[in-house]
Parts: structure tokens; sequence; C-alpha cells
């Protein structure tokens, strides 16, 4: 599908996107995208991209905000987008600028016809609110036969949980004081993406580690 980037006060920058049903990511940009147009050059907080992992292995980038996503007369505010670094794969391709996946898509009702090769948006109560991303620097993956088990996957650096001293192959047991097995994988996502704290309570080997996570914006 066809989008428009809007960034640093530029003139808006057109681009082929995949749409991504299966991706909980908001906007992610190919490398060779990236480094024509420079977006690592400007300034703008950025962290490491712990979720360009997967099945394929790690998907290097960071992740940072742009000023604004266009599609069609839709406009989204401050969109979390991933840049990619990717030097293989369907991340450093350059027939297509990116990606765009479910925290975009989210705010809007999404037809696929087809029959006529298009793709209607219509937007819902979402539009207007505002992108939240991961403010506590974990990466939480599930296991287990139902998948109620989470393990931390990795742990990004000056972030509350980095200064928290978590390590990746913690087990989380509980938060606020309830199981974690009571909560699904993207309810503990959107959890992270509030302001607050958390307290969790970890295995680490034979020992049960408890700390106050205290979430803050990072990008």
């Amino acid at each position: 599908m066809h989008a428009r980037i809007i960034d640093n006060g530029h003139a808006p920058i057109e681009g082929t996107f995949v749409l991504d049903l299966g991706s909980s990511a908001s906007v992610i940009l190919n490398k060779p995208f990236v480094v024509e147009q420079q977006f690592l050059r400007a300034r703008r907080p950025t962290m490491a991209w712990l979720e360009g992992r997967g099945l394929g292995g790690i998907a290097p980038g960071s992740v940072g905000r742009i000023q604004a996503l266009e599609l069609g007369s839709y406009r989204i505010e401050d969109p979390v987008a991933a840049f990619s670094q990717a030097d293989s794969g369907p991340l450093a391709a350059a027939d297509v600028q990116g990606n765009i996946g479910a925290a975009v898509l989210e705010k809007f009702k999404v037809i696929l016809d087809y029959g006529r090769n298009r793709v209607i948006l219509e937007p819902n109560s979402r539009l207007a609110e505002p992108m939240e991303y991961n403010r506590s620097g974990l990466l939480l993956v599930s296991f287990g036969v139902d998948y109620r088990d989470y393990k931390i996957a990795a742990v990004a650096e000056n972030s509350p949980a980095s200064e928290s001293a978590l390590k990746p192959g913690d087990i989380l047991l509980s938060i606020n004081g309830r199981p974690s097995s009571d909560f699904s994988l993207t309810e503990i996502r959107r959890m992270f993406q509030e302001s607050g704290e958390c307290d969790l309570q970890l295995r680490r080997g034979t020992t049960t580690v408890r700390v106050k996570l205290k979430l803050r914006r990072l990008i």
C-alpha cells in the first residue's frame, strides 16, 4: 500500500509499504530507505529495537518516532518507527520502503478488497489516540504448553529494566501480586506501555527476585 512519511519538517516522502497483519509493530522502515533518507542522522531519541527478533533470527535496528504517517487522507501523529539496519532479508529490500503493522492498523477497520486489488481503511475511535511504546526496556517471550509462562529474552540499555538489574533468562512469576499466568503476552505488553510502577517477582536460577520496575517513556 502507498503511504507518506513526514519527518523533520521536510516535504512528504512517498513510499510503498507491505501491509503486515501479523506484525505487532507500527512502522518498520527498510535499511535502504533509512540510509537514503538519512533518518538516523536526525536528532531523535532512539533505543535498541528489541522486537526485531523472530524465527529468522535478530534483525538489527533502532526504534524511535517520526513526525507523522499519512495513509490517504488520514494522518497519524508522532508514530513509533523501527529503523532497520538489516543487510539481508525482507527488511533490507529496496523495492518497498518498509512494513505497516498492527499498531497502526488497529486504528482502522481494514477491508481487503482482493477483487479490486485495494485496501480500504475506515478510521475508528482510536485514530487520534497517541501511540505508546514499551516503557520497560524488556522483551518478553512466552513458552510452555499454554504459552502462559514468560521469560526475559532481552534487556535494553539505559532502561528501567537494566536499572533494576533484570537479566535475560529471568522467568516472570507475578505482576503486582498476581500470577503472570493470569495475563496474556499482549496484556503484559500493554501494561509496559503505561506510566507508573510494576512490582515484579521473577525466578533467576534457583533464586526468587523481587523488583519494582519504574516505567518511563524511552522514545
